[in-house]
């Protein structure tokens, strides 16, 4: 059973509405580390990234997600992992990437929440 097209648009709305804003606050983010005293070295910044990335990721999926709903077609695996991999290379240019137990974290939580949404929309 389909939602009808005017739900779907307003899920699309909200989707691209969140995702929108936790660009911003992520550019804002990077953009203030120095006034904020914050290295991309430390750990409160691989916290926040991440946090937020992940963040984006869902609102992402949903964005997708919906956008194929409101065409009478199923979300598949195609739809869950293009927005994982364009959060991975929002990652790597975050240089979240720098060692091998950040980057097993931070592809752990990217694949995570993928197989997440894939499973819990069974």
């Amino acid at each position: 059973m389909y939602a009808s097209r005017r739900e779907i648009k307003s899920s699309v709305v909200i989707s691209l509405m969140g995702l929108i804003a936790l660009s911003i606050i992520l550019a804002i983010f990077v953009n203030s580390l120095s006034e904020l005293q914050i290295t991309k070295d430390s750990n409160i910044y691989y916290a926040l990234t991440l946090i937020i990335l992940a963040l984006i990721e869902l609102f992402s999926m949903a964005l997708l997600g919906n956008i194929v709903e409101y065409f009478r077609k199923e979300p598949e695996l195609i739809t869950l992992s293009i927005p994982a991999l364009i959060v991975a290379i929002l990652a790597r240019q975050l240089e979240l990437f720098k060692d091998n137990v950040k980057t097993a974290i931070a592809l752990g939580v990217i694949l995570g929440i993928a197989l997440y949404v894939l499973v819990s929309k069974e």
